[in-house]
């Protein structure tokens, strides 16, 4: 094969009608894609049409029209006038529930998928979350699929996430996947099992509970590793490991895919294969002559990749895989050759005909792009290295002589390097993120990985302690090189946002190159289709500031606070990162995507008010994805507080803040800090109290916020005779009634309040006396818990104010 002649292998029906219904599916969602990407598209589909003859033409004008009108209906389901998606409950109800599988176990909980039958006493439908909580008097109860159960005294919620203007959504998220609501046990819930129903998952999950036990592995990051890799249950995953296998490029084998799948497969394929001929060569040598071991290993293989499938949890990845290896192993059974083109056609197909919001999926994209580019590239590039010509056998080239010294190390490389080919734009467009070392490091992992879950999944049942101690071992060795990569100069480079134009164009570079014939058009279409993504790429979209304005976003963070302020000349300021939890950090999950995607990969100065959880708590893994350029805190010295300051390295090195302080930006912002005061405090000393409050002056604007003060320090800021006059006022403790006392509002004299709370929040904040003072004070008031993110933006004369889900700018005060 010669790198310059086409493939046209690539051609086939299945696979360019799997690529018209993907096609039909982004014109029927016109309305949520951008018009560069629809035109990228129909110039792609175009050419390929071009290039087909009548009959492919008449198949794939059929596919397109066919994806149009599967995402259109998608969205248009009839809905029961007794789903769960119409109800919202106050307070503890009863219902009855059906288990259909488990979803994670989790620190703190196990998290499973269930029917619901009945809410209240009323008859009910659809699918829900069943949240139940360890250390409980029920806590010995594991569910199983199947089982009916009576649950009394648990509270429900509609699937409510944080709601950020331009952020991931959560509601949408769960939404399709059929997912409508929460229950969440407590203390006095009590669950009965009332009967059984046949679930075909429930010995599947009997034995993943058993493998999960013997692959507990005594420390909380080796087990949370090896569970993830061998079981697809990333729920005991830390944020800290999360990041570091993103750092270093290796995220793909920390969450079951394709590859893993593959693993398996492949080694049960070449494990049975030996078995049977061992047993018919002595007995009917002409078996083994005639291929009966190998399609009796094919049978085998399939059965255990569709098991495979199962026990980790059926996601896209993994149902590309089992389809694919299951077309190819069939067609080792009936004795025929390996079409890959047509398998992925048919798996494309199937996935998205049955979840065709799938196509808008970053774990979709990235699964089906890495698996294509490889097989691409490697068939195009890499095999003419090895199926030399009698003329090349003479005299390879030095390429071909040192690749053919080591072709398994070479080989992983090249398959490392075609998959970043392939998925880095995907990777750098949703998670904002681009490994530097990964496709080493993924040449050292994969190989080890290639080895270790089939030898992990081999003894998950139970063995000799040796067998599993080797397991834990390799996990920890992939987690440790994870960790090593991760740790390293320069590990990855943070990408702001681009527009998501540029992906289009570059991949139709790449398929201009693997579709067109040899010549010079073939390179001007590439290269073209190369610049432009590249111009795209290089012309970062609009972001808060590039219009001479300051924005203060106030981000829902749940029960916690978190203000981003944004400026001209790309200024970034981070006031609090609110909380973090076991598995889940906002700081590095919901702040940083944030920041990123309004062009900024630093940050100006960072803020922690005070040494609260909820303020302080994703300041540090903020950090790490965004360096600040200076920190500042209110001086505590609390071990929470010294801690984050040991953690955050910034250029400008670490400043107590107190009141007469004043901090002035390039760009035209000033902030004033008004508490704490300097040396001892002349009202009651306490953590709350002694929080920074801060004003961020813009022109004529005044933004003020108070992190948790209370009613004492506020009395102290009235009587000082600070100047405390403000156009927007971010309200004291997430509104508690303990502060927001009439005579500090009246001295604000503010248009506009805001308040950071979370929906539902057990502080039962913001209290009802503190909104009757608010109101009181002639005040409009948001709430992240109500409206979700709200956004403070000015031109220095004027306010506007913007909240999630808004449909237009209300205007503020002047």
């Amino acid at each position: 094969m010669n790198g310059d002649s086409p493939d046209t292998s690539i051609e086939h029906p299945a696979l360019l009608a799997s690529f018209s219904f993907a096609a039909g599916i982004a014109f029927g969602r016109f309305y949520d894609c951008d018009p560069a990407i629809l035109g990228a598209v129909a110039l792609g589909f175009a050419a390929a049409l071009w290039r087909a003859d009548i009959g492919l033409r008449v198949i794939m004008a059929l596919a397109l029209a066919g994806g149009a009108a599967v995402i259109s209906g998608h969205g248009f389901k009839e809905i029961r006038s007794n789903h769960v998606s119409r109800m919202d409950i106050e307070g503890d109800v009863a219902a009855t529930v059906e288990v259909k599988f488990t979803d994670s176990v989790r620190p703190h909980n196990t998290r499973y998928i269930v029917e619901v039958k009945s809410i209240g006493g009323a008859q009910a439908s659809g699918a829900a979350r069943l949240v139940m909580r360890r250390g409980t008097g029920y806590s010995s109860f594991e569910p199983s699929p199947g089982d009916i159960l009576l649950l009394e005294n648990v509270k429900f919620r509609q699937p409510r996430g944080f709601r950020n203007i331009g952020a991931f959504d959560y509601e949408a998220y769960m939404k399709e996947r059929d997912i409508h609501g929460d229950f969440f046990t407590g203390k006095k819930t009590n669950i009965t099992l009332t009967g059984t129903t046949f679930n075909w998952m429930r010995p599947v999950e009997a034995v993943k509970e058993r493998m999960r036990r013997n692959l507990d592995m005594g420390k909380r990051e080796a087990t949370a590793i090896t569970w993830a890799i061998l079981l697809g249950d990333d729920g005991m995953i830390t944020p800290e490991q999360r990041s570091d296998f993103s750092r270093a490029g290796t995220a793909h084998i920390l969450s079951v895919s394709g590859l893993h799948v593959g693993f398996v497969a492949m080694a049960c394929f070449f494990a049975a294969k030996l078995m049977f001929f061992a047993m018919a060569y002595p007995v009917r040598y002409h078996w083994a002559s005639a291929g009966i071991p190998m399609r009796g290993a094919a049978f085998v293989a399939l059965m255990m990749a569709v098991f495979y499938a199962a026990l980790t949890g059926m996601k896209f990845p993994i149902i590309r895989s089992a389809i694919m290896i299951g077309v190819y192993l069939a067609a080792v059974m009936a004795g025929r050759g390996r079409d890959f083109y047509g398998s992925f056609g048919v798996a494309l197909f199937i996935i998205l005909l049955m979840w065709p919001w799938a196509l808008f999926d970053a774990g979709f994209q990235l699964s089906f792009t890495a698996v294509f580019a490889i097989v691409i590239f490697m068939e195009r590039w890499w095999k003419p290295m090895f199926f030399l010509t009698p003329l090349e056998e003479i005299a390879p080239t030095w390429r071909q002589t040192i690749v053919r010294k080591a072709p398994w190390l070479f080989s992983y490389i090249a398959v490392s390097v075609f998959a970043t080919i392939g998925t880095a734009p995907i990777v750098a467009y949703h998670f904002n993120n681009a490994p530097v070392y990964g496709f080493l490091v993924n040449a050292i992992v994969v190989p080890i990985s290639s080895f270790a879950i089939p030898w992990g999944m081999l003894w998950a049942m139970g063995g000799h302690g040796l067998a599993t101690d080797l397991t834990g071992w390799m996990m920890g060795l992939i987690g440790t090189l994870s960790a090593w990569a991760a740790g390293l100069p320069m590990s990855y480079k943070a990408v702001t946002a681009f527009h998501p134009a540029a992906l289009a164009f570059y991949y139709l570079s790449i398929g201009a190159l693997l579709l067109m014939k040899r010549g010079a058009a073939r390179w001007i279409a590439a290269g073209g289709a190369a610049v432009v993504a590249l111009v795209i790429f290089l012309v970062p979209p609009r972001s808060a500031g590039d219009g001479g304005e300051l924005v203060a976003r106030f981000v829902d963070i749940g029960q916690g606070d978190c203000t981003m302020v944004l400026w001209p000349q790309k200024g970034a300021m981070v006031i609090d990162g609110g909380p973090k939890f076991e598995t889940f950090d906002p700081g590095r999950s919901l702040v940083a995507p944030l920041l990123f995607r309004e062009g900024r990969s630093g940050i100006t100065a960072m803020i922690a008010t005070h040494e609260d959880s909820d303020h302080l708590g994703g300041l540090a893994g903020l950090a790490s994805l965004a360096a600040p350029e200076m920190f500042m805190d209110n001086g505590a010295q609390s071990e929470a507080m010294e801690k984050l300051r040991g953690s955050i390295k910034a250029p400008g090195g670490h400043r107590r803040l107190y009141a007469g302080d004043t901090l002035e930006f390039p760009g035209g912002l000033k902030a004033r800090v008004l508490n704490p005061p300097n040396g001892e405090a002349p009202y009651k000393e306490a953590v709350n109290n002694a929080s920074l409050a801060i004003m961020l002056e813009y022109g004529e604007v005044r933004v003020l916020t108070l992190g948790d003060i209370g009613k004492e320090a506020e009395q102290w800021l009235v009587s000082s005779g600070a100047d405390i006059r403000a156009d927007v006022i971010k309200i004291a403790h997430h509104g508690s009634a303990s502060s927001s006392l009439p005579e500090f509002l009246k001295a604000v004299g503010a248009r506009t309040a805001i308040i950071s709370a979370g929906y539902r929040n057990n502080h039962h904040h913001p209290s009802a006396k503190a909104l009757e003072r608010i109101k009181a004070a002639g005040m409009r008031v948001f709430r992240t818990d109500m409206d979700g993110e709200v956004r403070v933006i000015t031109d220095g004369k004027k306010v506007r104010i913007l909240t999630w889900g808004m449909e237009r700018y209300k205007e503020g005060g002047e």
